[in-house]
């Protein structure tokens, strides 16, 4: 996003926030400075500015194993909504921005952050948490308490994510 966009985007939420469309909190961690997240029995990570800086576990992402958890329907599901550099895959979505090239054009904690939480970022998005659990609606009985990718899955993601450039 160019910078000039940026700063309009933000103020746009800014707008909003101020007149109640939706919780300022949504914001907050992307408009000011760190915010630590605790989410029902997840370890708590920290929030600065518009990302996650810090990874969640103490593992690094492997992208191999992090394009796998994007592809597969019953884990990110990535292409429901994005394309991505899959061309054995016959179906990419188009709902959501396309993921080639994301990781020059994002920093990991940005990335980390839009996996784990994208409704921080953009409240309107309808990209689902993947490393959440409080505050969710509609959630299907089998999800309630679990979160869509574990820790690691999530690290692998934003690793495989990262080295699309």
């Amino acid at each position: 996003m160019r910078s000039a966009t940026f700063v309009a985007w933000a103020a746009s939420l800014v707008g909003l926030a101020a007149a109640g469309q939706f919780p300022a909190t949504s914001i907050s961690a992307g408009l000011s400075g760190a915010v630590e997240v605790r989410d029902a029995t997840l370890p708590p990570y920290t929030i600065v500015g518009t990302g996650v800086p810090k990874p969640l576990t103490d593992k690094p992402g492997n992208p191999q194993d992090g394009r796998k958890w994007a592809l597969g329907v019953a884990y990110g599901n990535c292409l429901a909504c994005h394309k991505l550099p899959a061309p054995e895959e016959q179906f990419h979505g188009e709902i959501g921005p396309d993921l080639a090239g994301v990781g020059g054009r994002l920093p990991e904690d940005a990335i980390r952050l839009r996996i784990i939480d994208p409704k921080r970022t953009n409240p309107a998005t309808p990209m689902p948490s993947f490393y959440k659990i409080d505050g969710l609606h509609r959630v299907a009985a089998a999800w309630v308490g679990k979160t869509i990718l574990s820790a690691q899955q999530v690290e692998d993601v934003v690793a495989y994510l990262k080295s699309l450039r």
